[in-house]
């Protein structure tokens, strides 16, 4: 068996259509498809290669990209299952907690469980409960 480490310093980022004018880092690779044919995909491509991404980004929105600092954020601490959101807001009424997700950075073991989000009747912060996510929000503001 060959000894080779599990994870390839590679991150994905997801959002649908074209990206090409963007000057992403060269870190990054990139999915336009919608979050649940990219997070097959992305899964399709780990198991064929043996190897797993260190992270993912997700965005709803391209305008999004243009300004996010994605060296900073490639600093945040993987501690568990752990994602992180733009806001998050617990409330004792399930249908009124609610979670800021226009721009997530994924751990690679919580990316299908957000990616199969459209499968179930959960909301997204439902997901994060039901999976027992460890949901944070981005640390910095100069983020975007």
């Amino acid at each position: 068996m060959e000894d080779k480490k599990l994870f390839n310093n590679r991150y994905t980022l997801t959002c649908k259509g074209t990206l090409d004018e963007l000057n992403l880092p060269t870190y990054i690779d990139v999915y336009n498809y919608s979050a649940p044919i990219s997070g097959f995909k992305i899964n399709q491509f780990q198991i064929d290669n043996d190897i797993m991404y260190n992270g993912h980004f997700i965005f709803k929105s391209q305008s999004d990209i243009k300004e996010f600092d994605f060296d900073q954020a490639i600093k945040l601490p993987f501690t568990g299952i752990d994602l992180y959101v733009m806001s998050i807001y617990h409330h004792g009424e399930y249908l009124k907690c609610d979670v800021g997700d226009s721009i997530m950075f994924v751990d690679p073991w919580a990316l299908p469980a957000i990616t199969t989000l459209s499968r179930t009747p959960d909301t997204m912060y439902g997901t994060i409960m039901n999976h027992r996510l460890n949901a944070k929000v981005f640390p910095f503001k100069s983020l975007i």
